[in-house]
């Protein structure tokens, strides 16, 4: 019997289900395989900063890449007060070292759940929880075509975590792909990334002084990507329409905050498009929400996402947001109430729209506000919370 999916992102987001008396609280250890500073990463300091450590005792280990990647992320981690373990990792994937060398963390930990995040965190989770009688369990969050190699990886991944005590996924989109690719709505669960509501507005002089910092002038029209420098984040795309909406609209600066190995063919592509002057690559974003109330609009053109973490800043910050309509964007972003959403991969319609935002004040006024209330009414980083500790309650128990 096929399960049904999900339609509802509140019912999926928040359950209340009783939780089970415990002696104790679970102790739980999230395994990432981080390759660049990201949204992962910042959920995972977000839901750190957040639970109650009376109710959940959390701690985090990384893999240790050859190329040292996870470093800005473990510096940000301690600057939050969270203590980073490492195991070793390497371009040969060592699943088995990587799992022997995470075992022992568990045992000494008296682990009680180990919670993956991305492919080859759940093989080595998998494999060292089961070894010392742990629960194990992942977050996915985007299911899509990458390409072969990560088409593989998605593959696999699909039958191993048919195995996992429990799979939960970002959005009630990605749950949905995982019950189609044969994992039971039973055994599945959402958990909301949440964010906190914006305690603190920008005032008009600290703003323009920070918008200079960032090269833009009191009459230029900030627009603002911040993604990873991926394939899948589209910011080649991006760069093409930028020139059109430049062309038309000579006043507007685009500046785009990320990283990753796209990095230099991205910087070779501005500077073939004759965009040097309008354009900045301003690498990782130090202060995200005070960068954000310096723009004007957030644009995000991705043809592959979950639910990205940058969109929520934005709508946090207010800000009127154009973006595609793939993954679990539409569960954010209802078209113009609280954005703007548009098809995928059509460069021509995402330089147009634009144009008309960056024309319509009133318009990008209204959605702002729209994008602000959903945050502060319906995605509150307290909501996500409650249900990972509840999540980690009930798991422990069983």
């Amino acid at each position: 019997m096929t399960a049904t999916p999900i339609t509802m992102f509140e019912r999926a987001a928040i359950e209340h289900e009783p939780t089970a008396t415990r002696s104790k609280r679970p102790v739980v250890v999230h395994l990432l395989h981080t390759v660049a500073y990201g949204g992962i990463e910042t959920i995972l300091i977000n839901w750190f900063g957040s639970v109650d450590p009376a109710r959940v005792d959390l701690h985090l280990v990384v893999f240790a890449n050859p190329s040292a990647s996870e470093d800005a992320f473990v510096r940000e981690a301690a600057k939050r007060g969270i203590k980073v373990r490492k195991i070793p990792w390497s371009r040969r994937k060592p699943i088995f070292k990587s799992a022997r060398a995470l075992a022992p963390i568990l045992r000494e930990l008296n682990a009680d759940i180990v919670h993956a995040h991305n492919v080859y965190a759940e093989f080595v989770a998998y494999i060292a929880a089961r070894k010392v009688g742990a629960k194990v369990m992942n977050t996915l969050y985007v299911w899509a075509d990458f390409g072969w190699k990560r088409n593989i990886q998605q593959w696999v991944s699909a039958r191993l975590i048919r195995r996992f005590d429990l799979v939960t996924s970002q959005c009630p989109q990605t749950m949905n792909e995982t019950i189609r690719r044969g994992v039971p709505a039973s055994k599945q669960k959402v958990l909301i990334s949440g964010i906190r509501p914006l305690s603190d507005r920008m005032d008009p002089q600290t703003r323009r002084a920070r918008r200079a910092e960032m090269g833009v002038h009191d009459d230029d029209f900030a627009l603002v990507n911040v993604a990873r420098l991926y394939p899948e984040k589209a910011q080649d795309l991006l760069l093409r329409a930028f020139k059109r909406i430049y062309e038309q609209r000579p006043k507007t600066q685009l500046r785009i905050f990320g990283i990753g190995p796209l990095d230099a063919e991205l910087r070779a592509l501005c500077t073939s498009l004759g965009l040097d002057d309008s354009v900045r690559f301003m690498g990782f974003a130090e202060d995200l929400p005070s960068i954000l109330q310096c723009c004007d609009m957030m644009i995000h053109p991705s043809h592959a996402e979950g639910v990205p973490l940058s969109i929520c800043e934005g709508m946090r910050a207010g800000l009127p947001i154009l973006a595609t309509r793939v993954g679990g964007v539409p569960d954010m972003i209802t078209d113009d109430r609280s954005g703007c959403l548009i098809p995928p991969n059509d460069e021509s319609n995402l330089a147009e729209t634009a144009v008309s935002l960056i024309d319509d004040e009133t318009t990008r006024k209204r959605l702002g506000e729209g994008a602000r209330t959903f945050i502060e009414e319906e995605y509150s980083l307290e909501v996500a919370a409650d249900g990972l500790m509840r999540t980690y309650e009930e798991l422990a128990a069983r």
